[in-house]
């Protein structure tokens, strides 16, 4: 009796097994999928931390000061600053080596540096590093907060919405009017704008003036388009501005142009551009060459008009 019972147990467990057979099969794919993941995960982790290892021997760091720079301080300055990059196959790759430029504020002398050198040199990449925009490097970057410095890339954004949207970006016209920006919050402020980079003729080209809706960056040419950020520049007002080939498609009168309008609204700048015709509008030049190297030297016989027609005059050259 007690044998039969033993066995109807058994086979009544054995059942259980077979019924359930499918499930624990299941459970030990499960089982094995999991141990795959922890350890997919470990290597992902290890990969990680060595990952911002390297990142944390190869960053740039910014360091702003919160007052303007006063005469015969640097407003920029380049502290041992190398730029490169991470390819694709992992491995850093540098572009500008150990960078020492002190630019500093000169009484009575528009202080300005122009950037040249042959295409992929780290001439962009160096401009994104000083705005702070590009971190992969070495070195310290010394240079005004960020409130006080303006970015103009050679292609600006055009966001969607109104002609008055446009000139205002980034900031929105919410923030404009209503925030503490400027004293002088209206559209007769920012009509002058548009006149003084001879952008007028957008005014008239719909009753709705500033209120006029188009696919602005298809309408208006490339050139116009970076009139449009020397427009948001005069309404902004930076103490200090950044200028990756901003006037590249404007005629030469148009270029002459932006240029006074840079020189007499701010203190100082630095500008990328290929074209020797821009060298005139600043005081100093450092030139980037393939494998790291650079030059740098100050510019003479420079001379740049402000917007009212007076003579800034910049500093006689002399090699460095």
């Amino acid at each position: 009796m007690q044998a039969t019972e033993a066995f109807n147990e058994i086979v009544f467990h054995l059942l259980i097994i077979a019924e359930n057979f499918n499930d624990f099969s299941r459970l030990k794919t499960v089982a094995r999928e999991l141990h795959d993941l922890d350890v997919v995960s470990r290597h992902a982790v290890e990969s990680l931390k060595q990952e911002n290892e390297s990142y944390d021997t190869k960053r740039i760091f910014i360091n702003e000061f919160d007052s303007e720079a006063p005469e015969n301080e640097a407003w920029i300055e380049l502290e041992n600053v190398s730029v490169g990059f991470t390819g694709a196959d992992g491995n850093y790759k540098g572009l500008i080596h150990n960078l020492f430029i002190k630019l500093e504020i000169k009484p009575n002398a528009a202080q300005s540096m122009l950037i040249t050198g042959p295409s992929g040199v780290g001439k962009t990449t160096l401009l994104r590093a000083i705005a702070g925009i590009w971190s992969e490097g070495n070195g310290i970057i010394h240079r005004p907060l960020k409130n006080k410095l303006m970015f103009i890339p050679q292609k600006s954004y055009l966001c969607l919405g109104t002609l008055r949207a446009q000139l205002l970006y980034p900031r929105t016209e919410h923030e404009f009017f209503s925030g503490d920006f400027l004293p002088e919050k209206n559209d007769e402020h920012i009509e002058q704008a548009l006149e003084r980079v001879n952008l007028h003729h957008l005014l008239y080209r719909d009753e709705r003036r500033l209120d006029a809706v188009d696919k602005w960056s298809e309408v208006l040419s490339v050139g116009e388009q970076q009139r449009v950020a020397f427009a948001r520049m005069l309404i902004s007002e930076p103490d200090y501005i950044i200028l990756d080939e901003a006037t590249s498609a404007c005629d030469e009168n148009n270029e002459i142009l932006m240029y006074q309008l840079v020189a007499s609204t701010c203190t100082a700048w630095i500008s990328v551009g290929h074209r020797i015709s821009i060298e005139r509008f600043h005081a100093s030049k450092l030139m980037l060459k393939h494998g790291g190297s650079w030059d740098f030297c100050l510019l003479k016989h420079n001379q740049i008009l402000d917007g009212n027609s007076d003579l800034i005059h910049l500093p006689e050259a002399q090699k460095k």
